[in-house]
């Protein structure tokens, strides 16, 4: 029996989860110009970060549906803050327009202080 909750897993040790984002991404800009939704937002994975084309990628989407960046909120969880090469995009992608939330805040993984260096981030609380 295939169980979804393992499909994120599979992709990340894959390597297909940049290709899924990327198309997640995708179809919810795509939904967001059919309807009259005002934001849109995707959980991406710290694999998407470090390649040096995961901005771009995103650029070029909100471009091909002629969205603005700040209707794109990209989702990261805590654990991601601690990685040098997500920061570094993530700030460019927020430069850009787009909208950050640290899903699962409070993990322990960063601090407050550490938190408040972001580019205004908006945070979920962790559920433990």
């Amino acid at each position: 029996m295939w169980i979804v909750s393992n499909l994120i897993p599979i992709a990340e040790e894959s390597q297909l989860i940049r290709k899924l984002n990327l198309f997640t991404i995708e179809q919810a800009c795509k939904y967001a110009t059919v309807g009259e939704l005002k934001t849109v937002a995707v959980k991406v994975s710290s694999k998407n970060f470090g390649h040096g084309l995961f901005v771009q990628e995103v650029v070029e989407i909100l471009q091909r549906f002629n969205l603005p960046p700040q209707c794109l909120v990209l989702e990261v969880f805590e654990d991601m803050l601690s990685k040098k090469r997500c920061v570094d995009e993530l700030y460019q992608l927020v430069e850009f327009g787009c909208q950050i939330t640290v899903a699962d805040f409070g993990m322990g993984h960063i601090s407050i202080s550490e938190l408040r260096a972001l580019p205004n981030p908006k945070t979920k609380v962790g559920r433990s």
